[in-house]
C-alpha cells in the first residue's frame, strides 16, 4: 500500500481541467502524471464512494511503473496548504504516464491520454 500527500494545483491552469500535455507543459520533461481517481465522500443513497477523476503531477520518473501497482491498495492526504484534509481517503490509480527528459512520453494504457482532468501535485 501506497500514501501519497498531494496538493490541488489548478490555478496553475486557471481552476481548469487540463490535458496531459497542458500539465507537460506546465511541469516541463522529467515527470510522471498519475491518472486516478480520488475518494472525496459518501453517497448515502446509493451506498457508495463518492470519485472524482484527476491527474497528479510529480517529478521525476521510475515509480509505480508496473501493472502489480494499479491494482495495489493506495491512499492520500490532501494539503490544502493551511491544513490536512481528506486523511486516508482512497486513491485508485488508473494509469501511469512517465515523461522522461527528451519529453518522450510512455503510459502503461491509454487511460486519460485524451481526455482533460483537475490536476494535482504530489508532494
Amino acid at each position: 500500500m501506497s500514501h501519497f500527500y498531494i496538493m490541488n494545483a489548478t490555478s496553475l491552469f486557471n481552476n481548469k481541467a487540463s490535458t496531459v500535455n497542458q500539465v507537460n507543459n506546465e511541469f516541463g520533461n522529467d515527470q510522471t502524471i498519475l491518472v486516478a481517481k480520488r475518494e472525496t465522500g459518501y453517497d448515502w443513497d446509493n451506498h457508495t464512494n463518492k470519485y472524482s477523476k484527476l491527474f497528479i503531477s510529480g517529478s521525476g520518473t521510475g515509480y509505480l511503473n508496473n501493472g502489480a501497482d494499479l491494482a495495489s491498495s493506495h491512499t492520500y492526504t490532501q494539503d490544502t496548504g493551511q491544513r490536512h484534509t481528506n486523511k486516508n481517503k482512497s486513491l485508485i490509480i488508473e494509469n501511469v504516464i512517465s515523461i522522461d527528459e527528451e519529453g518522450n512520453i510512455t503510459s502503461l494504457n491509454d487511460i486519460g491520454l485524451n481526455e482533460k482532468r483537475r490536476t494535482w501535485c504530489m508532494k
